[in-house]
């Protein structure tokens, strides 16, 4: 049994979700040398922070060599923010269903890019159901074939996810891997109020 204890009262969630991709990603996931990432609906964790992890941990790729991007329709907190290169939010700059949502951090940044290594969506809350597909279906046009989208799903939200993935089915799309994400793992935390219990979702493109 892993168990699993925060550093720090701010780091709990980041601990676990690092973890979560190393166990899970690896196996689907060929990140290029320098990868760009995509934060959907990106909050209040950092999930720079946890990205940027993930890729020193299991491929040595410097954190410095880790651009993140986030878009969410609602603003972030300033310390939240600080954690990505690129912050798009607002209705006009952080709708994941737009395309060129996608396309800004590629010129913003200078890099010759037309792909994401990887697209990270944590607890999408799925409704409206429609928009959830849009964004889903855009990020996989978005994301490289060689690279992955990953999602984290809470327990709340299960029959919602099910409910979504037959919609993804219809569409011909439908995940890698899906499944309990802390299996064999005992979360440590000091406030088991919260919901940290996930499902994942894998996707290729």
């Amino acid at each position: 049994m892993t168990v699993i204890k925060p550093l720090g009262k701010y780091m709990q969630y980041e601990e676990m979700d690092v973890y979560v991709l190393e166990r899970h990603l690896p196996e689907y996931y060929s990140p290029s040398d320098k990868p760009f990432a995509m934060a959907v609906g990106a909050r209040n964790i950092k999930e720079g922070t946890v990205i940027r992890a993930f890729h020193q941990n299991v491929y040595g790729i410097d954190p410095d060599d880790v651009t993140v991007a986030a878009c969410n329709l609602s603003k972030l907190l300033e310390q939240s923010a600080n954690d990505y290169d690129f912050v798009l939010t607002g209705y006009m700059d952080g709708d994941a269903r737009k395309d060129y949502i996608w396309q800004m951090p590629f010129h913003q940044s200078g890099r010759m890019k037309e792909r994401y290594d990887l697209t990270y969506i944590r607890n999408p809350s799925l409704m409206p159901m429609d928009d959830w597909v849009d964004i889903f279906m855009n990020a996989l046009m978005w994301t490289d074939k060689n690279g992955a989208v990953v999602t984290l799903v809470q327990d709340k939200d299960l029959d919602t996810y099910d409910y979504f993935l037959d919609i993804l089915k219809k569409k011909c799309v439908k995940p890698v891997f899906s499944g309990e994400a802390h299996e064999g793992v005992e979360l440590n935390y000091p406030h088991p109020i919260v919901d940290t219990h996930h499902t994942i979702g894998i996707f290729k493109p």
